[in-house]
């Protein structure tokens, strides 16, 4: 759950379930005054009638459902599991030592040779030395070795090993952004696309197909097929995840490819981005050219989600990188938004100028949100239109 305000209702839904068969009223779960059903409803649209998009609305409806059958207290549940045999689970029933490895990212998968887990991730190891291997795809595969002593087997001790996972620093798809390895036969086209502004569309083709969770009925699918066909964006291991939340590394990474992937003349210098890290350039060249500054000090937070106004900004600084007018700013009117109080003073000029210029709107008629965090669907949908508008 993403918070109380400003988080994807889709996977609140599903945690009002989870809540709700564990017989706990989801009223009681608050995040200071605000509790977990009243800042779901926050995300309903005006009318109480859905939610922001279909899946939200499904998993939204199917949460208040299972908290609705929980407060009536009718015995019913939305999942009933009553007819199937329970299965206590006793650490004392292992054989050896219970071994459970946490990793990072969740999809990774942990092997031992010669040994059958017990479930995902779970082993039950004998006393001696193994040799473990944890790999994900579009991460960097790490091995170890872990040693059960005689009295752990024994003993039925469980460990409890945690695996974070490196993003791979070259080629592949991070967090749906594709980075390509330095290669000096591609400057020239790289240079070429900086003087044209636009990043050269190929033949790609996207359909239906192409992502299982992008459909053409989507209002956001034009734009996830322009930022797919524009090798802005790739997709993941899931699919597009249009309500992900994007991140500020994943934002200055694909301005960054949408500006040509253009030489630097200086390094990074923020104390949280090392020159390793597969978004180092992007980050280097934000800062180079005066499109991001430091975030809390000298650091960048590069895992931090981008809000509205912070994308809104970024793109503002951007423009004005690239000399274009901004006297449209000008000409937009933002106080008649309800929540207008909100918006930060840096980022004013900014948001006048993304809602002047068509690249940004409202969530509904009178409400911006300038401190929700924007969804890959949201920042595919304002890179487009900040493309149209710099044309």
């Amino acid at each position: 759950i993403d918070g109380f305000e400003g988080y994807e209702p889709a996977s609140t839904g599903l945690a009002l379930c989870a809540f709700s068969a564990a017989g706990i009223d989801s009223m009681d779960v608050k995040k200071g005054e605000t509790s977990l059903i009243a800042g779901l409803i926050s995300t309903a649209n005006e009318d109480l009638t859905a939610f922001p998009n279909a899946f939200a609305t499904e998993q939204a409806f199917r949460g208040l459902l299972s908290w609705q059958l929980l407060v009536e207290e009718s015995g019913k549940g939305t999942y009933d599991f009553s007819d199937f045999d329970k299965n206590e689970i006793n650490l004392s029933d292992f054989e050896n030592c219970p071994v459970i490895f946490d990793v990072t990212p969740g999809k990774a998968t942990v092997t031992i040779e010669g040994v059958d887990p017990v479930s995902a991730n779970c082993f039950d190891l004998s006393e001696g030395q193994f040799e473990y291997t944890v790999k994900a795809s579009g991460y960097v595969t790490k091995d170890g070795v872990i040693e059960i002593s005689e009295q752990d087997a024994a003993q039925h001790n469980v460990k409890k090993i945690e695996i974070s996972l490196s993003y791979k620093q070259s080629g592949g798809s991070f967090g749906g952004i594709s980075v390509r390895p330095k290669d000096e036969s591609v400057q020239d086209d790289i240079q070429s696309t900086e003087k044209n502004e636009q990043p050269t569309t190929e033949d790609i083709v996207f359909d239906d197909n192409t992502f299982s969770d992008v459909r053409s009925g989507d209002w956001y699918y034009p734009a996830v097929k322009y930022v797919y066909q524009n090798n802005l964006f790739k997709g993941t291991d899931s699919g597009f995840e249009p309500q992900s939340q994007m991140t500020r590394a994943m934002l200055v990474t694909v301005l960054y490819r949408y500006a040509g992937n253009p030489q630097l003349s200086k390094v990074n210098g923020f104390e949280d981005v090392g020159e390793d890290m597969w978004y180092a350039q992007s980050v280097a060249w934000a800062a180079e050219n005066g499109i991001v500054n430091g975030y809390l000090g000298n650091r960048f937070a590069p895992d931090e989600p981008i809000t509205r106004e912070q994308l809104a900004v970024i793109l503002y600084r951007y423009a004005q990188h690239r000399g274009y007018d901004l006297e449209v700013k000008n000409n937009a009117d933002v106080s008649a938004y309800q929540d207008a109080d909100s918006i930060s003073d840096y980022a004013k000029d900014a948001i006048c100028y993304a809602v002047a210029s068509g690249i940004i709107s409202g969530k509904s008629e009178d409400i911006i949100a300038p401190l929700e965090s924007a969804t890959r669907a949201e920042v595919a949908t304002m890179i487009m239109r900040f493309a149209e508008a710099s044309k």
